[in-house]
């Protein structure tokens, strides 16, 4: 298989959690179930000098839109920089709005317009991309209820002409040992009607009632406001897609950056404007077509009649047996599929020595081979509220590093990890700045005694492990539920090791 240029990328990554045995993990979706599939580019569309479209409105009325246009995150004005996922006044949203039931029959009233939503595979990561629902697609919106209260809620979408077409699910169950997901949907839909504009989204309901979203991630001139472009990295064609003459693979940044198109890499310079268009040239050809901005998730273009699917990551496409365990991307144009296999290959051998590292020392621990997350609850590592762990806590952690650098601090994996990273995971009470505070206090607090004479660890591994070592605390963005759908509280609260794996081949 030829190796594509330096625009496809991403890193290869497992992660070590620390959660309850009740806890579980599942596979995220894939686009091929096994990692040594060969993705054979599609045949090139006939040679045109250039693909162009003239008039913005007149397109997005012709477009037959799918569910991937809405791939990205989309938020309103008004929510803390510093937090995004929460509103700085939700009674000013909340204000003149239609409210509906809450689908799951908690008596709460909840606005039928979001003040975010969240879609995409990458972007909203959960374990419902791995049900396939024909034409809908899975989201997060995030509503208020009629006490001010913001909460997330999951939902299936669908398309029907400008109508997003939702149905939020009412009831939740995940089965703890198989990872199998049952739930239910609401039966009548909320229905929306949408239009886009550039990076913006118009959300409407009832008479009158609207919403104005904003594609996150969007870079602005910080003195006017105005739009200076995104950023788009390993950007992949979908299989079955139709093909911008030949071109299989986009990373772009603000005004340039590199397409491939047909195994060649070719610089590009890229216009992404505020009236939806994307004009790009490379490789002496041009294209003028309407995008959507799908953050992690790529992009995709349209001329009105056909659209231009790019939403695949080159881990998807070439390892996606591992899809579940990569971190961002990074530049993989320097391995084979051999390679690629081999590192793979060596991946699932690093879980299965810390599986046996865990036995042999009788740490009771849990590896899901599937995404590389060790299982305990830190309900026994802190205290509640609090973020200095415990005298148990700090017995176990004692126990869990002895096994956990034998293997990963070994000469077997020298050089094979880049960077543990240690976050921290708390349950859904309280507010998400507080629990984004506490799990960030968390996870310090584990590594300021990982790497203490306390840990119990040589000093040699100590010195090891100190380039290594970052933390980061993720709030409640991750919680666990219980097979009854509720969330369980302890379960939530964990801390989890993340380690990414070295693709620089002289480092290994």
């Amino acid at each position: 298989m030829k190796v594509y240029k330096s625009i496809l990328a991403a890193s290869l990554a497992a992660a070590v959690t620390i959660l309850p045995l009740s806890g579980c993990s599942l596979k995220r979706l894939l686009w091929n179930e096994e990692y040594n599939y060969e993705y054979v580019p599609p045949e090139p569309t006939e040679p045109v000098d250039s693909i162009i479209s003239n008039d913005a409105e007149d397109i997005y009325a012709e477009i037959e839109y799918t569910p991937e246009m809405f791939y990205g995150t989309y938020v309103v004005d008004g929510v803390y920089e510093s937090d995004p996922k929460t509103l700085v006044d939700p009674d000013a949203f909340r204000k003149g709005k239609s409210t509906l039931w809450s689908p799951n029959n908690d008596g709460a009233h909840l606005t039928a317009l979001p003040y975010r939503i969240e879609a995409g595979p990458h972007t909203n990561q959960t374990e419902l991309n791995d049900i396939d629902i024909n034409d809908s697609a899975w989201m997060t919106m995030y509503v208020v209820s009629k006490d001010g209260e913001q909460r997330p809620v999951e939902a299936s979408y669908s398309i029907k002409g400008h109508n997003l077409m939702i149905r939020q699910i009412s009831e939740k169950t995940v089965d703890p040992d198989t990872g199998k997901v049952n739930y239910r949907l609401t039966q009548d839909p909320i229905v929306l009607n949408f239009k886009f504009h550039g990076t913006d989204l118009t959300l409407s309901h009832g008479l009158g009632e609207t919403v104005e979203l904003h594609a996150e991630g969007v870079s602005k001139d910080s003195t006017t406001g105005t739009m200076t472009g995104i950023s788009v990295t390993d950007s992949n064609l979908v299989p079955g897609s139709n093909d911008i003459q030949g071109i299989t693979s986009f990373s772009l940044k603000n005004d340039s950056g590199a397409i491939l198109e047909n195994e060649e890499a070719y610089p590009a310079t890229v216009k992404f404007g505020e009236d939806g268009f994307c004009e790009l040239e490379w490789n002496n050809k041009k294209s003028k077509l309407i995008y959507f901005y799908g953050g992690a998730d790529g992009l995709v273009f349209s001329d009105g009649k056909k659209n231009y699917l790019y939403t695949a990551r080159s881990y998807d496409l070439y390892a996606p047996s591992i899809a579940g365990n990569l971190a961002n991307p990074e530049d993989l144009s320097g391995f084979s599929q051999e390679e690629i296999n081999e590192l793979v290959s060596r991946s699932e051998q690093l879980l299965a020595d810390l599986n046996q590292a865990f036995a042999d020392a009788g740490v009771n621990a849990q590896i899901d081979d599937e995404k590389g997350e060790i299982t305990l609850n830190s309900v026994s590592l802190f205290d509640f509220a609090h973020s200095d762990l415990t005298a148990e806590g700090r017995e176990y952690v004692n126990r869990f590093l002895a096994a956990y650098t034998s293997v990963i601090c070994s000469d077997k994996y020298d050089g094979f990890i880049s960077e543990i990273k240690i976050q921290g995971h708390t349950d859904t009470k309280g507010s998400y700045g507080y629990n984004k505070t506490l799990s960030e206090n968390r996870a310090a607090s584990v590594l300021s005694y990982c790497l203490s004479p306390e840990s119990g660890l040589s000093p040699e591994i100590i010195e090891k492990l100190t380039p290594l070592l970052t933390s980061e605390g993720l709030s409640y963005d991750n919680p666990i539920y219980n097979e009854d759908g509720s969330v369980n509280d302890n379960a939530s609260r964990r801390v989890v090791f993340h380690y990414n794996i070295n693709t620089d081949k002289n480092a290994q």
